[in-house]
This record gives structure tokens, sequence and C-alpha cells, in this order.
């Protein structure tokens, strides 16, 4: 009687069935997702320690590091360092005697000046110059130091930036000039692309203006200045800058260089409306959770939490500070 009876689910056994696969999915979709930002993070691992290694052969080449900042061009260390990335290929398209604006070089992304955690670039709008739409892109930053970085006579060849780093603007250092020692002194560390709305609040791409006065001159004082900074006043051009890492070719401190004031992860501040000229606090940032990488002067690199104590972190950033440090400490 039963043989030609059709066998099919239910509704009931339907919904189960869904049910199972939407928890199933709910439970593997974040361990997806920490799968792929481990890649990613190994990736950018790589284009540090990459860039840490380059950064020495060209040491041993020239006998001194990059310069940080080349005046009165605004060179910025990344375009020196092309050739000891297989990048030959672009120097060649770069013209040294003219502006970085005037490069059709600057159009080019680099691959390896990318953190791949950076998902999305929002400084897309073509109609706003601040964007530098079509531009290539940069994430990572050398270190000038764990000083403010006020620049005199900037623009010139004889601008003079007052920082302790390893790239500083219009001055060559060598290793000689590392008197804390390679594995306690910074190369590159890494920051946030901004997000060119200067109405809203990015902590970790926008830059914050403090005041340009005797009370922020030195590094602890920008420090407690910008700790202390009122997030509910900081909207609008007047109060903050929103295009870091807007392009690779410049040296400025907005695109490729950054300071060891603030802690990594935490906000950037500028004195006025400058951080080239003016100084500040260029902290470092990153896309991923809980740190930023660290490239140190002998090619190591290391993932730095944002817990670390600020004091050791400043120590990071000089190349001559004499502090006393273990990289057990990091």
């Amino acid at each position: 009687m039963n043989r030609n009876r059709r066998t099919a689910f239910t509704l009931v056994e339907l919904l189960v069935v869904i049910a199972i696969i939407g928890t199933l999915a709910g439970l593997l979709l974040p361990a997806i997702q920490a799968a792929r930002e481990a890649a990613r993070r190994s990736q950018c691992t790589n284009n540090l320690r990459q860039l840490a290694v380059a950064t020495l052969n060209f040491h041993d080449a020239h006998r001194s590091f990059p310069m940080g900042r080349q005046q009165p061009n605004t060179f910025s260390q990344h375009a020196l360092l092309l050739p000891y990335l297989e990048e030959a290929n672009i120097t060649d398209q770069i013209d040294f005697t003219i502006g970085t604006g005037m490069n059709a070089a600057r159009l080019i992304t680099v691959a390896v000046f990318l953190c791949p955690s950076e998902l999305e670039d929002r400084l897309n709008d073509p109609s706003l110059s601040n964007d530098q739409f079509g531009w290539g892109r940069n994430n990572y930053r050398a270190s000038g130091g764990s000083d403010v970085g006020t620049t005199t006579n900037d623009g010139t060849t004889s601008a003079v930036e007052g920082n302790n780093g390893i790239f500083v603007t219009n001055k060559l250092i060598r290793i000689a000039h590392v008197t804390d020692g390679t594995s306690h002194t910074a190369l590159f560390s890494e920051r946030a692309l901004g997000d060119g709305d200067d109405n809203s609040v990015d902590l970790l791409g926008d830059f914050f203006q403090i005041a340009n006065n005797a009370n922020t001159a030195t590094a602890a004082q920008v420090y407690t200045k910008c700790q202390k900074l009122d997030f509910t006043s900081v909207v609008g051009s007047s109060n903050q800058t929103s295009y870091s890492g807007r392009d690779w070719i410049n040296g400025n401190y907005m695109t490729t260089r950054y300071t060891h004031i603030m802690p990594p992860n935490s906000w950037a501040c500028s004195r006025g409306n400058s951080p080239n000229t003016n100084g500040g606090a260029v902290t470092a940032s990153s896309r991923h959770s809980g740190g930023v990488n660290l490239a140190l002067g002998d090619a190591s690199v290391k993932f730095v939490m944002n817990e670390i104590d600020p004091v050791l972190w400043q120590a990071l950033g000089s190349r001559n500070g004499n502090e006393i440090l273990s990289t057990e400490d990091f």
C-alpha cells in the first residue's frame, strides 16, 4: 500500500536544517575572518621587513641611511629606497630636480607600501585637491624620532628639523650615529590612511590640531596636550586634517613619516595646521587589532601592543637617547 508514497522534508525538518547551517556559519565566520586578518598581518610584517632590509642595503651602498625629507623638493625616503625594493623602473620615472607634485611617478601604486589590512581608500573624491585622487598611497612610516620635529627654514636646502630618529629632514644619519643600538631603534611602523572627511573623527587616521605656542614646544608638552584633547570640538578643517598617507613620494609627516611621542593607535596631534613645519605627535596606527608592526634597525619586525609603556615607546624612537632597553620589554 505504501509502495508509491513520496518521502520529503517536512517544513519543521527544513527549518531545523536551516537553523543548524546558520549556527555553523555564525561559528565559522569569525574564525575565517581571524584567519584572513592573520594572513594580512603576516603580509604586513613581510612588507616592513622588506623596507628595513632595503634601508640597510641602501646604507651599505651609500654609507648612510636615506635622507628623511629631502628639501627643497621634499622627496621621501620611500622614493630613494625604490631601487633596493626591486622597483628601479619606478625610480627611472622620477625627476628629482622638480617637485613631487609634478612627477608622473606619483600616480604609481607601490604594493610594498600598502598594508593589506587597509581595505579601503576613502580619499576618492577627484574634485577635492587634498585627496590627491589617483596618487599612490602609503601605510608605512619612517621614524623621525621621539621629539616634536619642528623645522626651521622649511622648504629650503638649509631646513633643519628638531628630531632624533633615523629619518630627519635634510640630515644623513649613519649607523655610527645610532648609539642606542640598531636593535633598539625604530626604522618603520604603520599609520592608517585618512578618511578624507574633516567633519568626522577617525582616531586612527586624522591629525587633530593643538596650539602652536611655547606651551606645546616640547615632546612632553605635546604628549600632555594631545592626551587631554576633547574630541567633541575637533571637527572641521580648522581643527583637523584627514589626508594621512595620501602619497608615498613626499617625505612630509602627513604622508611618509611618524614620531614616537604618543603610544600606538592613540591619536595624532599637529601643532597648528602643519605637522611638517610646526611638528607634533604623528602617531603610529594600524587596522590590525591591538597594536602595530614595528621594524627595527636590525631588520627585525615586532608586533607592539597598544599598552606598551609610553616611556619605552619613546625610547625606541630615538637613536641616541642612551636608554637601557631589553628586547624582552616589548
